[in-house]
């Protein structure tokens, strides 16, 4: 009677461990302008995030959101020697947004009746642009993509998320 016991309980372990590692994929990149001197840049500034209309709906903490995401940037920013200034005044502008979309996950778990589940969530991309204000051009762009959107993300997810995008900035010369 014990021996049937642990193989129903493996499928569903399978699908929890399943569950916990599809949640922490987060893919991440970054390119810029190699003809851009970034050890020229001294001072940096938010531009308003655009409102994008998949994402201003779905996150209705929006404000904490851009509060927690320009803490991060900044905490990410200051020991490279950037300080933050007033609008009009940066050397850099930094622009982000958040595009999320809808995502279901179906997870089948054996041949019995009723033997699926599924799980609906929205996964979005943020992405940083860094503007050249003299330029007006963008001169470096990091993102990642697999951002499960929760209500509430916490300051050290968001801090963890900008630290990997930022991770290399600024980009070395020649690299």
């Amino acid at each position: 009677m014990s021996s049937s016991r642990p193989s129903a309980v493996l499928p569903l372990l399978l699908l929890l461990s399943f569950l916990f590692t599809g949640c922490s994929s987060l893919h991440v990149a970054t390119d810029w302008d190699r003809d851009v001197d970034f050890a020229a840049y001294r001072t940096f500034e938010f531009a308003a995030s655009p409102e994008d209309e998949k994402t201003a709906p779905a996150v209705s903490n929006r404000v904490f959101l851009d509060k927690r995401i320009r803490r991060a940037v900044t905490a990410k920013l200051e020991p490279e020697g950037l300080r933050p200034v007033e609008a009009g005044q940066g050397d850099l502008i930094v622009v982000y947004w958040l595009h999320l979309r809808d995502v279901v996950d179906v997870y089948s778990y054996g041949y019995y009746p009723g033997g699926a589940s599924y799980a609906r969530y929205k996964e979005g991309t943020l992405v940083l642009d860094f503007v050249d204000r003299k330029l007006d051009e963008v001169v470096w762009r990091g993102w990642a993509e697999g951002i499960r959107a929760e209500v509430r993300h916490s300051e050290d997810q968001m801090f963890d998320i900008v630290r990997k995008i930022l991770h290399d900035f600024p980009p070395l010369p020649g690299k």
